[in-house]
Formats: structure tokens, sequence, C-alpha cells
């Protein structure tokens, strides 16, 4: 627990814009998926890559530190779209999700976002506390070593924290 909290703890607007990265790709390793930062190792690519499973990933860009009620601008979600086209060349078999951490869902006019998501902080943040109840029941369990695999896909069930369920209960299309 005390891993999550220090982790959660830079998922906030106030981080560094690499500290909420890295937190991010924390929460994607919590939540049980292959993880990648392949701007920060490669210079180019997303700011954070959430692979699902074998056959889907989050293509994240992150923009947390915009102001609360700055609006996504082109130029912005450029940056997601060139990330995009990186992970279509790296991940040629793969379903990606385009996915912009941002404070708020708003966008410019001139911001054309088809169908990229975005994932508030609010919304973040819920997510957050789903996945802390999940931990603090887990780890109060007192089920088998080789049960708690089997525990660990019912409580993500429970807590709404499966892939498809994440996608449904925390991501966002823009306000237009």
């Amino acid at each position: 627990m005390s891993k999550f909290d220090d982790m959660t703890s830079h998922l906030v607007p106030e981080s560094s814009s690499n500290q909420f990265e890295q937190a991010l790709a924390d929460l994607g390793y919590f939540l049980g998926f292959a993880v990648e930062r392949p701007d920060k190792s490669y210079g180019i690519g997303p700011d954070v890559l959430w692979l699902l499973n074998s056959k889907s990933a989050w293509v994240v860009e992150v923009k947390s530190r915009k102001e609360k009620d700055s609006p996504l601008t082109k130029s912005e979600h450029g940056q997601l779209l060139n990330a995009e086209q990186w992970f279509q060349k790296e991940y040629p078999v793969m379903n990606s999700t385009k996915l912009m951490v941002c404070p708020n869902r708003l966008k410019t006019d001139k911001t054309v976002v088809g169908e990229t998501k975005v994932l508030t902080l609010d919304k973040l943040n819920s997510m957050l506390q789903s996945l802390r109840s999940l931990l603090v029941e887990l780890c109060n369990s007192v089920e088998a070593d080789d049960q708690l695999v089997h525990l660990c896909e019912q409580l993500l069930t429970k807590y709404g924290l499966t892939p498809t369920q994440l996608a449904k209960n925390y991501l966002q299309d823009f306000e237009e």
C-alpha cells in the first residue's frame, strides 16, 4: 500500500511531467498491464503505452499541467496522432485507443478529435479510489497463494477495473 500511495501522490497537476507520466505508467502496472514509456526511452511515440492484452493498447499523451479550464489544442492532439502512427508501425497487429489525460473534456473548435478519448483528472482520481479499495481488500485477504490470481480477477471485475470496464467507466468523449 505504501508503494501505491507514493505512486498516486504524483498523479496531481503539481507534479512534473516526468513524475506524472511515470506514475501513470506505474498505475498501468498496478492494473496488471505491460507498460512502456516510448517517448522517454526512444524519443518517439506516446508518453505512456498501456498494453492491455495481446490485442489492444492505450496510446496515451499526458497534458496534466494544463490549466483547469484550458481546452485541448490542435497541436496537442497532433502529438497524440503522431504517437498513434508510431504505435501502428511498432505494433501492427494490435488495436489501440488514442487517449489524452487532461484536466477537462474541453477542446478548441479547430481541434478534430475523432475517436480520441479523454481521461480527466477527476475520472483518474475515481479510478485510483477504486484501485485503492481493491488493494486494501487484496492485502486483507487470507487466500492461499495459489488462489490469489483468481481473487485478483474477481476483484478487478468487482471494482470495475478490467480493460473493458476501465474504458466504459473512466474514458470520455471530448465536449463538442
